[in-house]
This record gives structure tokens, sequence and C-alpha cells, in this order.
């Protein structure tokens, strides 16, 4: 789900990113290639960093920043399609330029 949301949102600048904050290599690297994932991941060796920055409580969670780097959205839970849908998608639309919005 998030691929397809990646493939259909990436020409209008966002970016989603894969953070892998406990798996090991090899298991963040074969559920990559199992769901044929494109957009970029991150390994972060303990994950303490972004714990304590961001105050990651357990997974999954999602963060949404907006264009100038700021925390828009914390979903703390599975994101399914209504959420992308309904919480996500209207805030990227709200910070999209005016010719990505308007389809130019």
């Amino acid at each position: 789900m998030l691929e397809r949301f990646w493939q259909a949102h990436r020409e209008q600048g966002t970016i989603v990113v894969g953070v892998d904050l406990d798996d090991t290599t090899d298991d963040a690297s074969r559920f990559i290639r199992e769901f044929g994932l494109t957009y970029p991941q991150l390994k972060s060796a303990d994950g303490s960093r972004w714990k304590d920055d961001y105050g990651m409580t357990g997974f999954p969670e999602s963060f949404l920043l907006d264009p100038q780097g700021r925390l828009a959205l914390i979903r703390r839970g599975p994101v399914d399609e209504r959420i992308l849908s309904t919480q996500i998608e209207p805030l990227i639309e709200s910070h999209a330029p005016a010719a990505a919005a308007a389809g130019s």
C-alpha cells in the first residue's frame, strides 16, 4: 500500500521513506524484496536517536514531515487506504505548490 502511495505521489514531490530501527539487515532486505519496495530505505543502528527525537513508542508508526522538515502528523498504529486518503493526502495537498495542485 505504501509503495502504491509512493508511486502515485512521488512526481508531486512526496517522498516515502522506510526506516528500519530494530530488524536485522537480512530481515529488512528480505521484506523489501518480498514486497517489491522501491522507496528509499534507511537503517538506524539501534534506533535510539530516532526514538528520542520523535518520541517513538512502538511499531508501526508513521510520521509526515512538511516541506520545511517540520513534523506535520504522527500516526501510531497501522496505516491503511482510509488513513492515507483522509489524513495524509489532505496534508500533502495543502502543502503542494499551486502548479502541482492544479495539475499543471
